[in-house]
């Protein structure tokens, strides 16, 4: 149902007392009426280069996966890359970190629980210029098993630590 995807906002100064920035407003595939992302979940949302951004997710309605990019610098949103106009396919429960001043996004699922999961690493230095494997024989192969994974920096670089791994980790190294 509409009322478990959303698109509302909270802050706070102490993470105790917190306010609410946006309402839910409905949304669907479009916009909302303020001009934000439309309600979705499982998407990404960080901040990089001053702004806070929301790429991906699960939608309510068709397309349900997306890959949109959107921005919000404090004032208003703006969809800096349009649902289906990204490189990288549509994709949520995937993962995003900031490193050497760039966006890393990792993995995800295409679509459907079963329908299987990307294992790709995708970089952008803007956000809206993305590059990544050209095809599936360039992904590295140890993180097939790593679908719903976390990742967090240690010693002054990422690690993907495995939260579901089916079939364990291939490779070596």
């Amino acid at each position: 149902a509409i009322e478990h995807y959303r698109n509302d906002m909270y802050s706070s100064a102490d993470g105790i007392t917190w306010r609410r920035e946006f309402e839910q407003d409905g949304s669907l595939n479009e916009a909302s009426s303020e001009g934000r992302w439309p309600s979705m979940a499982l998407f990404n949302a960080f901040v990089f280069k001053g702004k806070l951004w929301v790429l991906g997710g699960l939608g309510y309605e068709e397309p349900y996966v997306k890959n949109h990019v959107w921005t919000y610098d404090g004032e208003k949103w703006e969809e800096v890359i349009a649902n289906g106009d990204n490189s990288w396919g549509g994709r949520y429960y995937s993962d995003v970190f900031i490193y050497n001043d760039q966006i890393w996004l990792v993995g995800g699922f295409p679509n459907g629980v079963g329908a299987g999961a990307f294992f790709d690493v995708w970089v952008s230095s803007d956000g809206v210029t993305w590059s990544g494997p050209s095809d599936a024989d360039e992904r590295d192969d140890k993180l097939q098993s790593y679908t719903k994974k976390k990742i967090v920096f240690f010693k002054e670089k990422p690690y993907i630590v495995g939260e579901w791994a089916s079939t364990g980790l291939t490779g070596t190294g």
